[in-house]
Parts: structure tokens; sequence; C-alpha cells
């Protein structure tokens, strides 16, 4: 019964922002029902909590608004957003990250994070791999401490380089569009909170 409130709750508060997008962007619910290939009468009960809304329709009607997905869950709880909008199995962070910057349109943006990330797993994986004494140090062909001090330095420039890069690349990357796609919202707010809980419980320390 508690789920099916809070259920209800969320829906009104989603309706309720999306209403108020539609109306900044000066648009009827005819034209907003029209767009999203729906009634008016089906709109109406999306913005009044009589419907619930799919992931897909959000998505669209943020498109039309030309507004990101937290002005429709920013500041919502944490928890029930994750529950009420989950809709596949958590992402790894990696995944989480690359659609995130698939988003801007670059594929110069893409292959420099996709560097950056395979020299961090390259470092971590060396560490692990060459600590079992069964395994054979053959599959490197580069000193391990030469190899490990040139990729950690590459690690800490990187951001600082693409920071760079995006602020000056104008066209070529959209920074606008810069954000997780609307259907992965809850695995970016589960892994940031999840990485900043870990950074003031222990990295701070």
């Amino acid at each position: 019964m508690k789920n099916k409130i809070e259920e209800k709750k969320m829906c009104e508060e989603v309706g309720k922002r999306l209403s108020e997008l539609r109306k900044i962007n000066n648009l009827t619910q005819s034209q907003a029902a029209e767009y999203l290939g729906v009634s008016q009468s089906n709109m109406s009960q999306i913005e009044t909590d009589v419907r619930k809304i799919s992931i897909y329709s959000i998505k669209k009607l943020l498109e039309l608004y030309n507004a990101s997905y937290e002005s429709v869950l920013g500041e919502l709880d944490q928890e029930k957003t994750n529950s009420f909008f989950k809709t596949e199995k958590s992402l790894s962070s990696i995944d989480l990250l690359m659609s995130v910057c698939e988003q801007a349109g670059s594929e110069d943006l893409n292959i420099a994070v996709s560097a950056y990330i395979n020299m961090c797993v390259y470092v971590i994986l060396r560490e692990i791999y060459e600590a079992n004494p069964r395994n054979t140090n053959a599959v490197f062909s580069l000193d391990k401490d030469s190899a490990l001090k040139k990729a950690t330095d590459f690690i800490s420039k990187t951001p600082h380089h693409l920071s760079a890069y995006i602020n000056v690349s104008t066209g070529k990357v959209k920074k606008t569009l810069i954000e997780p796609p609307l259907e992965k919202a809850a695995d970016f707010r589960e892994f940031v909170k999840s990485c900043e809980n870990y950074i003031s419980n222990y990295l701070t320390k």
C-alpha cells in the first residue's frame, strides 16, 4: 500500500513538472499530445496523475520542451526515482560514462575518453595480474615501472585535457547534450551517489 501511495505522489510530481514545462513553452495540451502521438485527453491525464507516463514519452516531451531530464527528475527522492524509472539492469560505470559522452556527438571525445578508461584499467589490471606468480609476464612487452609511470601521468592529465578540448571545440562537441540518456538517469544518480559517499567516508580521512 505504501509503495502505491509513493508511486502516486511521484506520478503527480512528474505530471506537474511536465505541465509547467509545456506552459513555459507556450504550448497547449493538444499540441503536446499531437507530438507525443496521444489524445488531448490522455495528455491531460498524464499531467494530472491519472495516467502513468513511460520513459519513452517523457523523453519525447523533453525533446519538444527543449529541457533536460533534471527539469523533471531534479531533486526528487533518489530511491523513489530509481524505483519508478528503472527499466533495465544497472549499467557498469564504463557503459554509463560512454553513454554520457556519446550524447555529445563527437567521435574524438569518445576516443579520448576510451583511451583514458583503458589506461586506468591497464594500471589496475597489470598490478593485480602480476600478483599471481603463476602468470607469465610475457604478455607485457613494456617494463612495468616505466609503463605504469607513463600511464598514471597520462591519467592525471586527461581530465584537464578533456575539459580544454570540450570548451574550445565549438561545433564538434555539443555541450548542451552532455547528459545521460533519460532511461539511464537512475543509474547516473546511483553511481554519483555511491562515488561521493566513498569520497566523503574514505578518501577524505
